[in-house]
């Protein structure tokens, strides 16, 4: 049998190198013509640059190195930082956290008052600049290397000649900065090698020119003149028909011992040979990256903040040592707002929450480091203060154990003049911090993971938990745990009743995949059985949930968003398998709530009103609003509450109106509205499924399944009134019936279900009738 094609699925047949070459050929194919529609578009220069909170500049990133674009044609300004040049002095009224490092000046004096067109590519990153003025027209495109931290500014003109130079800064303060210039190399050093710091950070940047002639002059203006002077490194006569590159390199005491040389190294021996490998390094990864699952909606505005948000987080979380913080690899000053660390209260935790279901885990990897190294530390708090075993953490920390909010101005400080950390009335930080490793190892069953990160450290939440929870009249009862920021008794918060029950249901699942602590099992799920109920509040004449049993009753302003819904989402406490009665409560407390604009919980009241099945059309209609007063031009949404964190809310809700898998079980567009098709491929599922499915005048059309791990696969039957025909690999093997089925699966084994007495070849015709609908509603909204 020949291996068949369609929207990115591979109709199953038994040749499995047929199946593995077709499927990413396919979802090559299909993500080029989807994301490729999408991109970032300024007509005027940014405003927000520099900025102590999101830049609105167009962005770079390779995941280390992060580039922001300012200023207006005659003066371009790339702002250049990285995720591991941070200040590590701890204490935030210290000046600690990520800093500055400088950037590159790029002057051309003729392009004062020329047209201003910059966009921002998504398929293949690059920033495209094109500026114009009478009869000249400069293009300057920039990008950077995937696999070196390099950035290349590539120019060229029509017209005429023109004039330009380049010029390589570091930021000043602090710490030392140096700068050499030879006719061959601009070269620029930043040093935090204090003796008050946890640990040094040095950095290195070079820049050099590519196929340019020298300048025998350079016109600089000066008070309205234009003045000339002799020729000096990097500056250049730009010829029509001549390309000129200019390449940076940047290399911090982190990546290597010898950074400075190797700074020096990589740009002193780049070739243009290099440069076009560079290139399609850069081009493979991100075809690679964007096929590994699509979504299409028929929506052009929702579907392009949710390929931005990914490339967003895609282009900052790849470091594994120093994942972003909360502005990501794109800051611009040395006084980031909220000190750019990683807040654990839910800053540190959010921008993630949309990768797993994306099938981009690994972007994910990151976010362990600073969490595994804070532990000693951890531990030091949770005896010392609360007398327990295991880890209690501040709201502050950094990588490599840096503490960001030690001794803070308003916190307490004991008289004896022992350090204090900053803990703003909450315990349940350091439970927080599981969330993304309790969301990974579900999401892929790796058991390598969940050996040496994931299940360690839960196992320091737990031995926290089993400590400061206290049995009471049958209950477990939490007891000085404030909901909010701030002190506070609050008893029985909603957001701590989620993550106990989380953490201990993790607990069981991965010691048993494990195959450890059976021992201690008894214990956690008597938690679970005796957790107390979340309080409620009559409010309004319906019930919804006491945002404590006793303590701060309700809040729902501005900002309070997160806080309402911590407990459906991401905690998972609440969804489509709970009881009606508690289903009814979870959609009024969000209709009472009402934060669809929140300063911090866009990033979860979206995703949990899907979560519990919240009317879709009410959803999708706050959603784009959110895309159009919220979002600047480089498709980053802010609405004032922190960062990168905002870079989860549009995939994570979509994932989650297509598809669901709480609970263990799959569920097809269970909050999509009937009247829109839609369709997506290799969204990842619980239970380590790749599922494919689309959804046409309110039924579903199709549903493939691939089993990574061989697990056992519960689905919620797409076709309540009909049995199921369940493929195995291009051939029929079962049927199944009933409202809801579990089948057994095999490694990387390929299921289809077809509904009825449909067959395979139908499916495939739905499949390509289904794609052929979306193109068209692609087309008519984009003539809109």
């Amino acid at each position: 049998m020949k291996a068949r094609i369609a929207l990115g699925v591979v109709v199953l047949v038994a040749c499995s190198a047929a199946i593995a070459a077709g499927r990413e050929s396919s979802m090559q194919e299909e993500s080029a013509g989807i994301v490729s529609q999408y991109k970032g578009i300024f007509t005027s220069p940014p405003v927000n640059v520099p900025t102590n909170k999101v830049p609105d500049g167009p962005l770079l990133g390779n995941g280390d190195v992060g580039v922001v674009i300012s200023g207006r044609p005659e003066l371009q300004r790339f702002w250049v930082s990285k995720n591991d040049f941070w200040l590590a002095r701890e204490g935030n009224h210290r000046g600690g956290g990520p800093k500055l490092f400088g950037g590159i000046d790029v002057r051309i004096p003729a392009l004062r008052d020329a047209e201003y067109h910059v966009e921002q590519k998504l398929y293949i990153p690059r920033v495209e600049a094109s500026f114009v003025k009478g009869n000249i027209r400069v293009s300057m495109d920039s990008w950077l290397a995937d696999s070196e931290n390099l950035l290349f500014i590539e120019m060229s003109v029509r017209g005429h000649a023109v004039s330009v130079e380049a010029d390589l800064w570091a930021k000043s303060g602090y710490g030392t900065t140096t700068k050499q210039t030879t006719r061959d190399l601009h070269f620029v050093t930043r040093k935090f090698n204090m003796p008050d710091l946890k640990y040094p950070t040095e950095a290195a940047m070079a820049l050099r020119t590519v196929g340019a002639d020298p300048a025998p002059f350079l016109i600089r203006e000066n008070s309205g003149k234009y003045v000339f002077e002799g020729s000096i490194s990097n500056s250049f006569v730009l010829k029509p028909g001549n390309k000129v590159t200019l390449v940076a390199s940047i290399s911090t005491n982190h990546d290597s011992k010898c950074y400075e040389a190797d700074a020096r190294r990589r740009v002193q021996r780049l070739t243009e040979q290099d440069v076009r490998k560079f290139w399609q390094q850069h081009n493979k990864w991100w075809q690679d990256f964007w096929a590994k699952s699509f979504i299409e909606i028929g929506d052009p505005l929702i579907e392009k903040f949710y390929y931005g948000s990914l490339y967003l987080i895609a282009s900052c979380s790849r470091n594994k040592s120093f994942p972003p913080g909360l502005l990501g690899n794109w800051v611009t000053t040395d006084k980031a707002a909220w000190h750019g660390d990683y807040h654990t209260n839910y800053n540190h935790e959010a921008p993630w929450w949309g990768v797993y279901s994306s099938n981009h885990v690994e972007l994910s990897e990151p976010y362990d480091a600073p969490v595994i190294d804070f532990v000693d530390r951890g531990r030091y708090y949770a005896k010392r203060e609360l007398n327990c075993r295991g880890v209690y953490y501040p709201v502050g920390i950094g990588p490599k154990g840096l503490e960001t909010t030690l001794n803070p101005p308003d916190g307490d400080r004991p008289a004896d003049g022992i350090d204090r950390g900053y803990f703003l009335g909450q315990k349940s930080d350091a439970a927080y911090l599981s969330v993304n490793m309790i969301m990974r190892f579900y999401h892929t069953y790796d058991l390598d993971y969940a050996k040496n990160i994931a299940y360690p450290y839960l196992i320091e939440v737990i031995n926290f938990w089993e400590d400061y929870l206290r049995f009471e009249d049958g209950r477990y009862v939490i007891y000085n745990d404030h909901v909010f920021e701030g002190p506070g008794t609050d008893m029985n918060n909603i957001l701590s009743l989620g993550l106990v029950r989380m953490i201990f249901t993790a607990a069981i699942d991965m010691s048993t995949e494990l195959g450890v602590d059976a021992d201690r099992r008894e214990k956690w799920q008597h938690v679970l059985d005796h957790i107390s109920d979340f309080a409620l509040l009559r409010r309004n004449g319906k019930t919804v949930f006491r945002f404590s049993e006793n303590g701060v009753v309700w809040r729902g302003g501005h900002g309070d968003g997160l806080v309402a819904v911590q407990h459906i989402w991401p905690t998972g406490a609440i969804g489509l398998d709970s009881s009606p009665a508690l289903l009814q409560i979870a959609r009024e407390h969000i209709t009472q709530v009402g934060q669809w604009t929140d300063s911090n919980g866009f990033c979860a009241f979206y995703t949990a009103a899907a979560r519990v099945g919240y009317d879709p059309q009410v959803i999708v209609m706050n959603l784009r609003q959110q895309c159009l007063k919220y979002a600047f031009p480089n498709l980053h949404i802010l609405h004032g509450g922190g960062g990168i964190e905002e870079c989860s809310a549009v995939p994570s809700c979509i994932d989650e109106m297509l598809l669901q898998s709480h609970e263990k079980v799959i569920r097809l567009f269970p909050v999509w509205p009937r009247n829109k098709p839609a369709r997506f491929a290799d969204l990842r599922a619980v239970g380590a499924f790749l599922v494919s499915g689309g959804y046409k005048n309110g039924r579903v059309q199709y549903v493939f399944i691939k089993s990574e791990k061989g697990r056992d696969c519960t689905v919620q039957n797409p076709w309540p009134d009909k049995s199921v025909t369940l493929c195995r690999n291009g051939k029929k093997a079962e049927t199944l019936a009933g409202e809801r089925f579990t089948f057994k699966t095999e490694r990387a084994e390929e299921i289809a279900l077809c509904p009825g007495r449909v067959s395979l070849d139908q499916m495939n015709r739905r499949v390509q009738a289904l794609r052929k609908t979306m193109m068209g509603i692609s087309k008519r909204k984009a003539l809109h």
